[in-house]
């Protein structure tokens, strides 16, 4: 972060140390996920909240037979140059394995994870389409 001595952060200074959407740093704030206060019409993150705001996740993901990397809103929209082998890279698992977990409840129900499962099924459909093909294409040989 820019500023590590501030006693306040801007929600800026958030959405920039999260690499998130300046709207999502406001509407956690709005939620209470972030811990943040209001001086005159701005809002602002207490440091000292935010940091241990975010050591309090850490510990919580840490414990968690899944865990999840952080990611950005660019990161969990659909990319179609990204590979399956690159998302299993990134994941430690499968895209089919990665949507179970969610729908299990073992990894967290938030908005950037509803973009990665969206991201993995269309991965999953397209393994699982090009499988297809391999097999039609096996029988035709045989």
């Amino acid at each position: 972060m820019s500023v590590t001595n501030a006693r306040f952060l801007t929600p800026q200074a958030v959405a920039d140390d999260l690499d998130m959407k300046i709207s999502t740093v406001y509407k956690q704030c709005k939620a209470g996920v972030i811990p943040s206060v209001r001086i005159g019409g701005s809002v602002r993150i207490p440091r000292v909240a935010y940091e241990r705001m975010l050591a309090e996740q850490t510990s919580q993901t840490e414990g968690r037979a899944t865990t999840v990397p952080a990611i950005s809103r660019e990161r969990a929209s659909f990319d179609p140059d990204l590979t399956i082998e690159q998302f299993k890279e990134h994941y430690s698992k499968s895209p089919g394995e990665w949507v179970e977990d969610w729908r299990a409840g073992r990894i967290e129900d938030t908005p950037e994870h509803t973009r990665v499962a969206i991201w993995a099924l269309a991965l999953r459909d397209a393994e699982s389409a090009t499988a297809s093909a391999a097999r039609v294409d096996a029988k035709a040989v045989f």
